[in-house]
């Protein structure tokens, strides 16, 4: 069923006071574990939640097997389930075995509620638990939208545009009875006729019928029947194509989040910061959800900050002077406690302000794969930039903190006169930052990257079950519905290795010492991206099959896991002369298992999209990836598929984003008048949906052919194009999507 904002709002308000009412535990959250929007979302509602005295359970789930497990064992007192960032794509009801019977009110009997159902009055059936789906990933499952009364899906207004689809959908769940009369109508025809044939009497009657009226009784009957299985065809072909559209993100969770928030009166500098950084983690791949959330995000952040920052300035000014916004900008800013955000001008280079300049650089996915840095070329012209720019090698190569004051100032004018020349486009952006008093300010990207980091890195093993799962426990006041059964040791350490990274992401959220650290584990999770990319692209080991590339990485390569430094600039991987001091190997295995970080579906995919974008780069034609590594301990391969950069544009068009400037200007115009940002955010989740976004396709190919060729395989993302496949079954499996990408790519 489709709930809007504001029934949203009214639905929440319902959750918050039977919660309230009850000592017992009334709430769950289900909170996807590969995802940091979602991760940010839960964390903005957990927050809030706790500031009520609410009781509630967060829940991480790795994929829809866990979810389907832990649903299961939720307590029966759970009276509402709120999903975030999962949920959309599958029918919900029949995966997770729901029986709506079970859940019906006191005062409703099943054959009232069926009634109901069909009728389409989803609302009106009364029952004791609900599931809540603030979920961006598309296309929505239809019998989630317009068949289930028990699943209660956040619009973000692309239902606005499913006319078509909703009318298909309605029609063919009454056409079985339908079908059925008439096939029995059939079948009593067909018997008369053989009556005819075997009686001549009655066969005499019959056929002694004037045949003009013969055809006028029957071409009735035939005309309803051809009209109606035209139409069974017609709308089974709307909801084929729907489905078989590919996969997209249309909205962050984070910011559908944050607008409740809104709604209800309850936001802050944090809250607002989650919804920032969750949409700002979609940007690499999800452009234009990005590029359009940007300016209701702007807006927020001007109205809230200033709200606060005059706030501060009376608190502190004995005589309640008028404080104008000039003063405001200039005393707050410079405080040296000053934890507010800003606006800004963010650059895509990694981690430029706690690495070197040249690392930073060079580590950037967007300059790398312009300049193609995993080439002497490539390198030589980075040489070539630093020189035009007046940069010495020697100043590029020291730590941030200490490069020289006179160059941080002026590195902005440097960068945007040159780069351009080095069809470097984006390398400043549009962005945010958030200042942490003494210890400085972070900019969304670096923030994102860092607890991306954690998220894919996680803690050690030797952090015992029992100890992390007392530690949610504690926090949320009951269990968490970890699976605790044996499933096998590999699974179980394999999930329990992706939970504690899960929580690690989770409580690094308000922890600027941990965000440090994930910064620290960022930077050789990089180098470790990267020169294994590189070690790819001068191998050759990207192969092009039919409409699609594939890279498989063998047993020999995976197990390779370790990252090469060299003070020799000549060197085919070295990046830097300056992150370490002297030659010697990391080992990944510092941060886990090296032969494992391929089995990491967040790891792998990061591989195949850097790799897409050297492709996007290299040649002239631009095709999806499909890239798969190996797992000799489960004797498996983890294969993702990726869609094709020439979905979008990297350096943005230039009509588009004149478009959003326009957008932007009319928004500060109108800032003075904003007291919220839920009908911005609204409007913008509506452009969003009216622009191209990126749809991959394996999302849908994927299932085709493993239904088609009939292999075993374990498609248990909440991101439909990852799968999980034997050894012996690649081959076909690849065979597979040969021969059907020729339809459907």
């Amino acid at each position: 069923m489709i709930i809007t904002q504001q029934q949203f709002y009214r639905e929440f308000r319902k959750i918050c006071k039977i919660s309230t009412t009850h000592s017992t535990c009334k709430l769950a959250i289900f909170v996807s574990c590969f995802d940091v929007d979602s991760i940010c979302s839960a964390r903005m509602l957990s927050d809030y939640l706790k500031r009520q005295f609410i009781v509630f359970q967060i829940v991480p789930v790795i994929g829809y097997i866990d979810l389907r497990e832990k649903y299961l064992k939720l307590e029966s007192e759970i009276a509402n389930v709120i999903l975030i960032g999962c949920g959309a794509t599958a029918d919900l009801e029949s995966f997770l075995e729901i029986d709506i019977s079970d859940y019906l009110g006191d005062d409703m009997t099943p054959d009232e509620a069926a009634l109901l159902i069909h009728e389409g009055r989803l609302g009106d059936v009364k029952l004791t638990r609900k599931l809540y789906v603030i979920d961006g990933h598309r296309p929505w499952n239809l019998d989630n939208l317009y068949g289930s009364p028990i699943v209660l899906c956040l619009d973000d207004n692309t239902t606005e545009g499913m006319n078509a689809e909703r009318e298909a959908f309605y029609f063919l769940i009454n056409v079985p009875e339908e079908e059925e009369e008439e096939e029995e109508e059939d079948e009593e025809e067909v018997e008369i006729e053989d009556l005819a044939t075997d009686n001549d009497e009655d066969n005499d009657l019959i056929l002694n019928e004037p045949l003009e009226r013969k055809r006028t009784r029957q071409a009735p009957k035939e005309s309803k029947k051809k009209k109606q299985k035209r139409l069974v065809d017609e709308y089974q072909e709307v909801l084929e194509n729907y489905y078989q559209q590919g996969s997209t993100v249309s909205i962050p969770s984070s910011h559908q989040t944050y607008d409740l928030l809104s709604t209800i009166g309850e936001i802050n500098i944090d809250s607002l910061w989650l919804a920032i950084v969750g949409t700002r983690s979609l940007r690499d791949v999800y452009r234009k959800v990005y590029d359009l959330v940007y300016p209701g995000l702007k807006n927020e952040v001007q109205r809230l900050q200033v709200d606060i920052d005059a706030y501060t300035m009376r608190s502190s000014n004995s005589n309640n002077a008028l404080i104008t916004s000039s003063a405001l900008n200039f005393d707050i800013s410079k405080k040296a406690d000053n934890h507010g955000l800003q606006s800004c001008k963010e650059y895509t280079l990694f981690l430029l302000h706690y690495w070197t300049l040249y690392d930073s650089f060079f580590y950037s996915e967007y300059v790398n794969s312009k300049c193609h840095l995993y080439t002497n070329d490539g390198r030589r012209l980075l040489k070539t930039l630093f020189a035009r720019m007046g940069i010495p090698l020697i100043q590029a190569t020291q730590n941030w903190h200490y490069l020289d004051l006179e160059l941080k100032r002026k590195l902005d004018s440097l960068v945007l006169r040159e780069a351009w020349k080095f069809n470097l486009r984006e390398i400043i952006i549009d962005g945010f930052k958030r200042n942490y008093g003494f210890h400085g300010s972070i900019s969304s990207g670096d923030y994102v990257n860092a607890v991306q980091a954690l998220l894919e890195h996680g803690t050690t093993r030797s952090i015992t079950k029992k100890k992390v799962q007392s530690n949610r426990d504690d926090e949320n006041g009951g269990p968490s519905g970890t699976n605790n059964e044996d499933n096998g040791e590999e699974h179980e350490d394999k999930n329990q290795h992706f939970l504690n990274s899960f929580w690690r992401a989770y409580d690094s959220l308000n922890n600027y010492s941990e965000i440090k650290k994930g910064m620290e584990i960022a930077k050789y999770q990089q180098q470790f991206i990267f020169e294994k990319g590189s070690e790819i692209i001068q191998k050759g080991m990207v192969k092009t099959q039919s409409k699609f590339r594939v890279v498989i990485l063998n047993e020999s390569f995976t197990m390779n896991s370790s990252i090469t430094k060299s003070n020799n600039s000549d060197s085919t991987f070295n990046k830097s002369m300056s992150s370490l001091k002297d030659d010697r190997v990391v080992d990944i295995t510092t941060f886990g298992n090296g032969s494992q970080m391929f089995q990491n579906p967040l790891i792998l995919t990061k591989l195949g999209n850097w790799i897409l974008n050297v492709q996007a780069d290299l040649d002239e034609g631009v095709l999806p990836l499909v890239i798969g590594a190996y797992n000799s301990e489960t004797k498996t391969y983890l294969v993702c598929g990726l869609p094709s950069r020439a979905s979008f544009d990297l350096d943005g068009d230039e009509e588009e984003e004149e478009g959003a400037d326009d957008d932007d200007d009319d928004a500060d115009d109108d800032d003075d008048d904003n007291s919220n940002t839920s009908r911005k955010n609204r409007k913008d989740s509506k452009k969003v949906n009216k622009q191209h976004v990126i749809l991959n396709a394996f999302s849908v190919l994927f299932e085709k052919v493993t239904q088609e060729i009939n292999i075993q395989a374990r498609m248990d993302s909440f991101q439909s194009a990852i799968i999980e496949l034997r050894k012996e079954d690649l081959t076909k499996f690849l065979d597979g999507l040969t021969r059907y990408s020729q339809y459907m790519l």
